[in-house]
């Protein structure tokens, strides 16, 4: 694969950044690093399973960089939501896929100890180590987070996902859930930011690498404090509805996917994010919480909690609504 990486990013920072042009920085980026992107079944690296790893080996001074691809071969049968999400279908898997061990082992030898990139970092990197786990493997390379680097370069935009990302800086979002497309605008928003930044990691909670003075400004730093998501399930529910209020979406998306992933026993989470969804249009993500939240709660449903069956027909409902809106767009 070859493009002229200094280009894009040029153009995507003119595009994105129109008020304060400012000369393209890379020297903070490793001479080689790893931008990285999985497709799963789902949201929880425990029950879920990745079914697609998309990587490249990038070289900061070159045009022409690494790659690597393979779908993955999941124990489960793969839902027709999540097809619909990404286009891997079970018969994709069945004829081109790899067991997961195979494919980890090669991910492992493709990425060394090189530094990794990801625009979702909780995300990827817990499906990781959890695969990574399964078959004896450590994967214990520093991993930086693209979507944090976004929020700090562009404060206060109203959607951070990567495909609003990409249309805003002129990049075309087709291919959208395809791994290495994924890689791809990846690694343009996040060597913007890392220009924009001057750092190639977004401090948390007071970790991590401190911004420059010049690039760290008050509205920033009160961005920043936003930005922490509580470990206690209740109070992740609650700061949502907080951030909500404060018309800080993303970040109540952050709070309740958190909530999502540790499969929180209420609907609070899954109801907002559905919500959310919707009034963006994101008709594939609200598709897949519903189905997150189908799932959860028939398996609650054989205890002895009163309050399951009518919170599982209700999400059924709504997934049956959804799902024909979704066909009648096509």
């Amino acid at each position: 694969m070859a493009w002229l990486i200094v280009c894009a990013i040029i153009v995507v920072i003119l595009l994105f950044l129109r008020p304060r042009r400012k000369a393209v920085n890379l020297a903070p980026l490793p001479q080689r690093f790893i931008v990285l992107d999985l497709e799963t079944t789902g949201l929880d690296p425990v029950r879920h399973e990745i079914i697609e790893i998309g990587a490249i080996r990038v070289y900061r001074d070159s045009d022409i960089h690494d790659t690597f691809r393979t779908l993955v071969k999941p124990v489960k049968h793969i839902p027709k939501t999540i097809t619909e999400i990404n286009g891997i279908s079970q018969d994709m898997v069945d004829r081109e896929g790899v067991p997961l061990e195979e494919a980890i082992r090669g991910f492992a030898t493709f990425i060394g100890d090189l530094p990794l990139v990801t625009f979702n970092a909780e995300f990827d990197m817990a499906f990781l180590q959890t695969a990574a786990k399964q078959h004896n493997l450590v994967i214990g390379n520093q991993a930086s987070c693209a979507l944090r680097m976004a929020r700090l370069a562009w404060p206060g935009r109203k959607s951070y996902r990567l495909s609003d990302l990409a249309r805003d800086g002129g990049l075309s979002d087709e291919g959208t859930h395809h791994a290495l497309d994924d890689c791809r605008r990846t690694l343009i928003v996040y060597v913007a930011a890392v220009s924009i930044l001057g750092v190639t990691d977004a401090p948390i909670a007071g970790r991590g690498p401190e911004l420059r003075p010049d690039t760290w400004s008050p509205g920033k730093r009160t961005y920043r404090q936003d930005l922490r998501v509580p470990t206690d399930p209740v109070e992740r529910n609650l700061r949502g509805m907080e951030f909500e209020a404060e018309g800080l979406t993303d970040n109540a998306i952050e709070c309740y996917e958190a909530n999502v992933r540790d499969s929180f026993e209420g609907n609070h989470p899954y109801d907002r994010l559905a919500v959310i969804f919707r009034r963006r249009g994101d008709t594939a993500s609200e598709i897949a919480v519903l189905t997150r939240a189908i799932e959860l709660f028939s398996q609650l449903q054989t205890s002895s909690r009163s309050d399951v069956a009518p919170k599982l027909e209700k999400f059924r409902q709504r997934l049956r609504r959804v799902s024909a809106r979704a066909k009648d767009s096509n």
